[in-house]
């Protein structure tokens, strides 16, 4: 004996208009607006959004929306993080290296580690031009190029993690030793996680 197969009913399938108006909605959460956007008249805009607020497949889209809308969120705080994890982690001796003289000279960017060069606020580069006279007396030139590194703030960064994972519960100008070191202890944790995370940036 065949099977039967169960099919959801008509409807309970969003028409074009009714899905563009769930899309709209979980933008703004305005009724009225939404079913503008989806192409209802003005005039009737905010009667057909409380019709469609009412129906129980437009409330389950609605929610669909929203729990993948928060799933995007999350996504985002934790690539935040992960970015200021890689400043917090900041080490100036990462940027610099040694020419074939024994120089000391900025990193070229192929040399840095992955994700290091996203840790730079700011690079300047500028010319110093000097001139002397050599030993007959005849003016000589010397062009000097100054590379100036600028790297974001490991104190803001390491601030901001800290927030994030509610490290900071003391009162401002309040320090209790015992309190400091736990939250030291607790960030350092939190920063070797996620070392870990940043080994595939």
């Amino acid at each position: 004996m065949p099977k039967s197969i169960h099919k959801k009913p008509r409807e309970s399938f969003l028409n074009g208009r009714q899905d563009l108006f769930c899309s709209h909605y979980v933008k703004e959460f305005n009724g009225k607006q939404a079913a503008i956007a989806a192409g209802y008249t003005a005039k009737t805009a905010e009667v057909q959004a409380s019709t469609l607020l009412r129906l129980p497949k437009v409330r389950i889209r609605i929610e669909e929306l929203k729990r993948e809308l928060s799933d995007k969120a999350a996504m985002s705080a934790e690539n935040v993080i992960k970015e200021l994890s890689l400043v917090a982690q900041t080490d100036i001796a990462e940027f610099m290296e040694l020419d074939e003289d024994g120089n000391l000279r900025f990193k070229n960017f192929p040399n840095m580690k992955p994700g290091q060069s996203r840790c730079i606020k700011k690079i300047r580069q500028k010319k110093i031009t000097r001139y002397a006279k050599d030993e007959n007396g005849q003016p000589v030139r010397d062009d000097e190029v100054v590379i100036e590194l600028e790297l974001w703030d490991k104190l803001r960064a390491l601030d901001l993690i800290g927030n994030y994972h509610s490290l900071w519960n003391q009162p401002v100008g309040v320090l209790d030793p015992r309190t400091a070191a736990d939250s030291l202890t607790r960030i350092a944790d939190v920063l070797e996680h996620q070392d870990g995370l940043l080994s595939g940036v």
